[in-house]
């Protein structure tokens, strides 16, 4: 049945706003509760996929976010051994926080209340990442909490930052032109008005000298996007 759900919804927007409208979302939400109580990673990641894919569908489908428990949970969920073991889980429940997140200011205020800002640190540092579908996701969904700045705060007293700047400088972005048009997009919100890691600005140069960059026009649009607000930022 859940994976009938994400089925119908998966780039159906009529489809996801009836789901959404049925409430069929705070269902999921209860199911993914339980997964985590009872250590189902299995459902767990198709509960997440079905979530994910119903808060795609736009502000329409706001009613459901509002009464549903959907950030405590879904951050409870993300910030567990489960999630942290699982590949499957993580992508899919960082794609759930992305999409639910993507240009909504409560969903946004809502996971920073659930202190998200703990779990990412914890993503961002744990070897699931090492997974270039999970870095994907987890660097698109800080790109979409940093636009709020509450979160943004909450984001950088956990150094957040540094470690994507970090990662800016390892194979895991150097090597994969998808990763590295997440990460940059990541940096561009999330570094806002302060300076730039030297090791971030030598990672920007290798990148700029990387032939699959320079020959991929999405990703380099990125690159040079968070060029300019940091080179707009000062020294």
């Amino acid at each position: 049945l859940i994976m009938a759900c994400a089925g119908l919804c998966f780039n159906h927007p009529a489809n996801q706003r009836a789901f959404g409208e049925a409430d069929v979302a705070p269902a999921l939400v209860s199911i993914l509760g339980r997964c985590y109580s009872e250590g189902n990673p299995g459902t767990a990641a198709r509960v997440s996929m079905a979530l994910a894919v119903i808060f795609n569908g736009g502000a329409d489908n706001l009613g459901s976010l509002e009464r549903t428990d959907v950030a405590r949970v879904m951050t409870t969920v993300l910030g567990s051994p489960m999630t942290l073991s699982h590949p499957t889980v993580a992508l899919y429940g960082l794609m759930c926080l992305r999409n639910i997140t993507y240009n909504r200011p409560e969903a946004q205020a809502a996971f920073d209340r659930a202190n998200i800002a703990q779990v990412m640190a914890r993503i961002l540092e744990a070897p699931i990442l090492a997974h270039t579908s999970v870095a994907e996701q987890a660097f698109a969904a800080l790109a979409h909490l940093s636009l709020s700045e509450d979160a943004r705060l909450s984001l950088r007293s956990v150094n957040v930052l540094a470690t994507l700047e970090h990662h800016l400088t390892t194979q895991l972005v150097l090597a994969h032109p998808s990763a590295a048009l997440f990460a940059y997009w990541a940096l561009a919100h999330l570094s806002d008005d302060t300076g730039l890691d030297p090791r971030a600005a030598a990672g920007i140069v290798q990148l700029l000298d990387d032939p699959g960059v320079t020959g991929n026009v999405e990703v380099l649009l990125f690159v040079l996007w968070a060029m300019t607000d940091l080179a707009a930022r000062g020294p």
